[in-house]
């Protein structure tokens, strides 16, 4: 059968499947951090990530660097809440800092 290469099977029809947006993507991985009550972790994993950037830029002033270890010192005593509203206010106020210092890509939501 090898030889003659004899199908074994109809041939399935390919089908494409719809891809996930980006904006799908940040919204189901924020669902599954909510479920794990995460909330602390991402306050971190957002902290670090925007301490790296202003350090590569050159523009991690002492302000910048209190607001950033205000917000781990915060989280980190804190336990893991259900309804992290606190932690939402805090990644807002840190993704307003990277925006205020050095703007957003072309192409990305402004909101």
């Amino acid at each position: 059968m090898i030889g003659r290469m004899k199908r074994l099977c109809p041939v399935e029809p390919f089908i494409e499947e719809p891809r996930r947006t980006a904006f799908e993507f940040i919204e189901s991985l924020a669902a599954l951090n909510q479920r794990a009550r995460a909330a602390p972790l991402v306050v971190n994993a957002v902290s670090q990530r925007i301490r790296y950037l202003l350090h590569q830029r050159g523009q991690l002033t002492e302000e910048n660097l209190e607001q950033l270890d205000g917000a781990i010192q915060s989280v980190a005593s804190a336990p893991r809440p259900a309804v992290p509203q606190r932690q939402i206010q805090t990644v807002t106020e840190l993704i307003q800092l990277r925006r205020s210092t050095y703007g957003i890509r072309p192409g990305s939501r402004a909101d």
